[in-house]
């Protein structure tokens, strides 16, 4: 796979095409079109490119588990998030540190990821990011043995439009193994309380209860 001429021209056009090749698990195809992104990127002196894909190079490796890469590309891609005040970027790293924390069995430094990602992204305002804050922070409460809260949030996030496809299927998927150890009664409850907050006042007490 090759930039062409005139990269610089095409160089926006293809992240789109690496993030959809990373969610059709094509990752070797991913892993090359971000790498040339980012040498392209460097040589034409572009730092917010060439930082940006380091993301989704570590995305890669997560999902590859290769978790000392993914580790090293989200820290480097954060350190040049905070320098630049790219609060987007940096909401998305502390969501992956935290689940790269819960994976590696780090569950205080995934509290405190999440924790960081969720009090950025609400300012924002930003459904998206939000609900992912959401989702990586049920499974950090299904981790910690509160599956009502776990639920909760996972539930409130999976029923949201503006939920992103990966995402709420990391939410079904916890739901799906929630359902086993909750009783009926309990779940239906949880499931009902999820239809009240509106997201922005649920970020926001959440964020509170993280605190604590």
């Amino acid at each position: 796979m090759t930039l062409g001429f005139n990269p610089m021209v095409r160089l926006l056009g293809l992240l789109p095409m690496g993030q959809a090749l990373y969610a059709l698990g094509q990752y070797k195809e991913a892993k090359e079109l971000f790498q040339q992104i980012r040498k392209t990127g460097r040589e034409f002196g572009r730092e917010d490119i060439s930082h940006g894909t380091l993301y989704w190079l570590g995305m890669i490796a997560f999902s590859k588990k290769d978790f000392t890469r993914a580790t090293q590309q989200y820290q480097e891609s954060l350190a040049w998030a905070v320098e630049v005040a790219d609060l987007e970027l940096i909401v998305q790293n502390h969501n992956a540190l935290g689940r790269l924390g819960l994976k590696t069995g780090r569950g205080i430094e995934a509290r405190e990821h999440f924790r960081a990602a969720l009090r950025t992204s609400i300012p924002l305002g930003r459904p998206p990011l939000i609900l992912d804050c959401m989702a990586g922070i049920a499974e950090l409460y299904a981790g910690e043995g509160d599956l009502e809260q776990a639920a909760l949030l996972a539930a409130r996030a999976a029923e949201d439009v503006a939920i992103q496809a990966e995402v709420k299927q990391r939410c079904e998927r916890l739901l799906a193994r929630i359902k086993a150890d909750l009783s009926s009664n309990d779940l239906d409850a949880v499931l009902q309380r999820s239809l009240q907050p509106d997201l922005g006042t649920m970020a926001t007490r959440l964020s509170v209860d993280l605190e604590e």
